[in-house]
């Protein structure tokens, strides 16, 4: 569309047409125009230099004297400069990222390769992906559905696991972050809650086929053991009590029951637990877990 500035009119129709809204000596009657849908009231215009602002809009008085030519109006959607006019594509906004899934759940905390699926991966470049707030490298889309990250080390200074973590993907669209989306393991995770007169359970999630010695102690704080031949360290070495060994199932997984005496004076107590999963004996390989801390609820 070609709009020709030859009269005071016309340009001020022109600004008119972009919403212009600041009240300026030289009005100009109602006029239609600039898009098949917008109907506007043309604003007062003046020269010299002037600019006049309005919340989406700029139009400039570029040259001086009595309606020169020259001016220029600009909105999101569209742009008036001199005779003409043209006019951009709507933007749709976008929603950001979703993560639905990390796969496998269940993480070797030394490292791992795993996919994450959700949607919007493909917005802006590629993503940023964080475990528990640390960098994931070599991240590549694979779809706007589907991400493959390396994970980082996932473990605390004493070398054992984390335990249940959070992911995040972040794009130029936004953010997207999932709490315990995925477990740094071998793991012990609280799977029901403890309340009084009732049970609670607490989960071995590793290796299928390992053993997991699970044990119940009160943390010194400070105070943290390692032992050789044995991946991190005792969080817990005092009051230190050991149940039955328990092998993980196909999955990895292995779950224990606790009964909770229906005495009201422990609601409040926690029970502090940290367990050793074997996963050979000769060789040796084995890692404590993360401890898990067990409030006990009415």
């Amino acid at each position: 569309m070609n709009l020709r500035p030859s009269t005071a009119l016309a340009s001020a129709a022109l600004l008119a047409a972009i919403g212009h809204s600041q009240e300026l000596p030289l009005s100009a009657p109602p006029l239609a125009m600039a898009s098949a849908s917008a109907t506007a009231i043309a604003p007062s215009l003046t020269s010299g230099g002037v600019d006049a602002d309005s919340p989406g809009h700029r139009a400039e008085a570029a040259l001086a004297g009595p309606l020169g030519a020259g001016y220029r109006a600009t909105s999101p959607l569209f742009e008036l400069r001199g005779g003409g006019a043209s006019f951009a594509a709507p933007v749709l906004a976008s929603a950001g990222p979703l993560l639905a899934a990390v796969e496998p759940r269940i993480l070797v905390a030394s490292g791992d390769t795993v996919a994450l699926y959700g949607a919007g991966f493909a917005t802006g470049g590629t993503p940023a992906v964080t475990f528990a707030g640390l960098a994931a490298s070599n991240v590549t889309v694979v779809s706007d559905t589907e991400l493959s990250v390396d994970t980082p080390l996932l473990t605390n200074p004493f070398g054992n696991p984390l335990g249940p973590i959070d992911v995040r993907v972040t794009t130029a669209a936004g953010v997207a972050e999932v709490d315990q989306a995925a477990i740094a393991s071998p793991a012990y995770v609280q799977t029901s809650p403890g309340r009084i007169g009732g049970n609670f359970t607490v989960t071995h999630m590793g290796q299928p086929g390992a053993t997991g010695i699970p044990s119940w102690a009160t943390a010194l704080p400070g105070v943290v053991i390692p032992i050789g031949g044995i991946g991190g360290a005792i969080e817990l070495p005092i009051i230190f009590f050991t149940y039955g060994a328990e092998i993980l199932d196909a999955s990895g997984v292995s779950s224990s029951t606790y009964p909770i005496p229906d005495d009201p004076a422990l609601v409040g107590a926690v029970l502090q637990f940290q367990t050793i999963i074997i996963d050979s004996i000769v060789p040796l390989v084995a890692s404590f877990t993360n401890t898990v801390d067990v409030e006990i609820l009415p």
